[in-house]
């Protein structure tokens, strides 16, 4: 059995289309391990909660198979259990957490959050969509915990880059990461642009299972082309602006949805948002919310934009709002699958 050999076939969360099967190989498997235990300085004193599916590569790859690698201790769990995972934490002595901001909302909200002892917890790491700024701030004022931002995908990795605690941003490559963003006709942008994330490695997969179009399209020259749009500061450190496929072009003008979706996050009727282009003859694209909403919640679009007053652009704020019972989320990661939002709302008229 060699490094190019397969060892699992995991498939894709599926927000875009239908899930793909990606092909990990054994190389892969083995470096992204090498990648996290350096990256994220994990130990053989450290304790995880094992709580994500194993259908989906967080249940394999974000600690699982790595803290094997350093004898580590994982504790596995059939389902993410609010009070389990509290209980866990505290009696179990657990050091390192992962989670999507799902699930921190859902540790926030128990009754039991403020009382429950988090002081062996060296470091948590949030990955799956984006942390709201909220979130962040309860881990870090009330339980004196760094929460970190992770970014990979099932493709390459998942682990790629190394948290600096710094809210937005997912740090630093991990040791054998090579990254480079680039623009439309494929040529490296400088730092400060915005530019299409791509990804080397021998952390890298093998392609994917009976697609070969699909492989080819995605990995060129080498490197993976994650089809994230991205921006590099002059520190090196990596901020995610939204993805190529979501991206709005309205008037001439290019709008991530995930900046506003962040901004309209923050609202208190707010349980989930996620921002789509729909046509319009005069911008060509404009942008449309669909919100999920708290329970006994109402919002207006008119009460929205009001909201969002200097927190966006003008040109950014969305014209039209649709309000769902729920969004629809994939079954592991809960990230919203757009490719449904559009499908049904993608109209004008279809409030």
């Amino acid at each position: 059995m060699g490094p190019e050999d397969p060892q699992l076939i995991i498939y894709t969360s599926g927000t875009t289309g239908l899930p793909k099967g990606v092909i990990l190989t054994h190389g892969m498997i083995t470096w992204n391990s090498i990648n996290t235990n350096l990256g994220w300085d994990l130990r053989s004193d450290d304790r995880t909660i094992l709580h994500s599916a194993m259908f989906y590569t967080a249940g394999w790859n974000v600690f699982t198979l790595p803290l094997f690698h350093c004898r580590g201790v994982n504790i596995l769990i059939q389902s993410f259990d609010v009070d389990l995972i509290l209980d866990l934490i505290e009696r179990e002595r657990v050091t390192i957490f992962f989670g999507v901001p799902t699930m921190y909302q859902m540790l926030i909200d128990s009754p039991r959050f403020d009382s429950t002892n988090f002081s062996n917890i060296r470091f948590m790491v949030s990955g799956g969509a984006a942390l709201s700024r909220e979130i962040f701030e309860i881990f870090k004022t009330r339980k004196s915990i760094r929460l970190w931002e992770g970014f990979g995908l099932t493709e390459v990795g998942p682990n790629n880059f190394q948290a600096n605690g710094k809210l937005g941003t997912v740090g630093h490559p991990m040791p054998h990461v090579d990254v480079k963003l680039v623009d439309g006709q494929g040529q490296e942008v400088p730092p400060g642009e915005e530019g299409e994330l791509l990804l080397r490695g021998p952390h890298m997969c093998g392609g994917y299972w009976k697609k070969p179009e699909a492989t080819e399209e995605a990995i060129k020259n080498g490197w993976f082309h994650t089809g994230d749009l991205a921006r590099i500061d002059q520190d090196g450190h990596l901020s995610l602006v939204g993805r190529k496929k979501d991206m709005i072009i309205s008037g001439g003008a290019n709008i991530y949805p995930a900046e506003i979706e962040r901004a309209i996050e923050a609202h208190p009727a707010v349980a989930g948002v996620a921002v789509i282009g729909v046509p319009d003859p005069k911008w060509g694209e404009v942008g449309k919310a669909v919100v999920e909403l708290q329970p006994g919640a109402s919002l207006s679009l008119e009460e929205l934009l009001e909201f969002l007053g200097e927190r966006i652009g003008k040109f950014k704020r969305p014209k039209y709002l649709s309000v769902v019972d729920k969004l629809p989320r994939t079954p592991a990661s809960g990230k919203i699958q757009k490719f449904i939002l559009k499908e049904q709302y993608g109209e004008v008229d279809n409030k």
